[in-house]
C-alpha cells in the first residue's frame, strides 16, 4: 500500500478519527480520539486531534482534544497512546472539562502486499476519566479493531469490525463495522476517504439489544510536504440510520450521561507527523 489509508471507526476520526464514544458503567465514557496511523503501517509519528460532536435531541455537544504518539519497534508492530481532554457542554446542566480515559495499546501489520492487507489493534482504555462527569468509563476498557482491505489499482476498499467493552459488570459490548473507500491522489497531495459505520449495542444496560446507528463518514487529506511526513485531514460524521432504542424500563433525563453515546453529527481536524 503506496498511501496512508483512512478509515473511520468508531472512531471514530483518523488522523483524527474517533474512537467514539464508549459506554460506561453508569456512564457514557470520555470520547477518544486517534489518527489514521492506525490503519497504517507501524511507524514512529505524532498526532494531534480536536473532535466536535453535536449531540441528538438537543442534548448538549462534547469537545475532545487529543495528543499522542505512536512507536514502531518493529517494522510489523508499534504501539500507541492517546491522552484526551474533554469538555461536555450540557444544554440542560452545568458544563464538565477534564481528562478523559487514557488509551494505550498497539498495532500489528498481518499482511501486506501489493493487491491486500490486513490489521489488528488492541487497546485499553485506562479509567483515568471521571465517570460521574461522563468523561470517563469508570472502569478499564478494551477495543480490538481487525482491518482487511483491497487494493485497485489507486483505489481501495475496505471493512473493519471491532468490539469495544468494559472488564467490569456491565461490560456493555458495542460492536463497530465499517466499510467504505479511498481515492487515488489528487494534485499529488489530496486525497479522500468515504465510509459506511455502525454502532451496534450487544448487551446494554441502557439501550435494546442489537439496536444501532448508522453513519455516513466523508474525509478529506492534505499531504502538506515533499518527504510525506505532515497530514493534516478534516472529517465529518452524519447520523443517517437511527435505530437506537432504549429500553422500557430505562428512565433517562436530559442530563443522563448515557445519552453522551447519542452523537447526531460530528467535524473532527487532525494532525500527524511521521518521524
Amino acid at each position: 500500500m503506496g498511501r496512508l489509508l483512512i478509515i473511520v471507526i468508531c472512531f471514530a476520526f483518523f488522523p483524527t478519527l474517533t474512537w467514539a464514544h464508549h459506554p460506561g458503567h453508569g456512564s457514557s465514557g470520555a470520547r477518544l480520539t486517534q489518527y489514521q496511523g492506525l490503519k497504517t503501517k507501524p511507524a514512529s509519528r505524532a498526532f494531534f486531534s480536536y473532535d466536535l460532536a453535536v449531540l441528538d435531541a438537543s442534548i448538549g455537544e462534547v469537545h475532545s482534544f487529543t495528543v499522542g504518539g505512536e512507536w514502531a519497534f518493529h517494522k510489523r508492530f508499534s504501539a500507541l497512546i492517546g491522552i484526551p481532554i474533554t469538555t461536555i457542554r450540557h444544554d440542560f446542566a452545568a458544563n464538565q472539562t477534564g481528562l478523559g480515559d487514557i488509551a494505550v495499546g498497539g498495532r500489528f501489520l498481518i499482511h501486506d502486499n501489493e493487491k491486500t492487507f490486513s490489521f489488528a489493534s488492541l487497546a485499553f482504555e485506562i479509567p483515568t476519566g471521571d465517570e460521574n462527569d461522563g468523561l470517563g468509563r469508570g472502569s478499564l476498557g478494551t477495543r480490538i479493531d481487525l482491518l482487511g482491505g483491497l487494493n485497485l489499482g489507486e483505489w481501495s476498499i475496505f471493512v473493519s469490525p471491532g468490539i469495544n467493552f468494559g472488564w467490569d459488570s456491565p461490560h456493555e459490548p458495542v460492536i463497530n463495522v465499517t466499510g467504505g473507500t479511498s481515492t487515488p491522489r489528487f494534485l499529488e497531495k489530496i486525497y479522500f476517504s468515504l465510509a459506511f459505520s455502525n454502532q451496534i449495542f450487544a448487551a446494554s444496560d441502557v439501550f435494546k439489544n442489537g439496536s444501532f446507528k448508522t453513519y455516513l463518514e466523508p474525509q478529506i487529506n492534505w499531504v502538506v510536504d515533499k518527504n510525506e511526513k505532515l497530514t493534516l485531514s478534516v472529517l465529518t460524521r452524519v447520523s443517517i440510520m437511527d435505530e437506537l432504542e432504549r429500553k422500557s424500563t430505562v428512565t433517562l433525563t436530559s442530563t443522563s450521561n448515557s445519552l453522551l453515546n447519542d452523537i447526531k453529527w460530528s467535524v473532527g481536524l487532525g494532525a500527524s507527523y511521521q518521524f
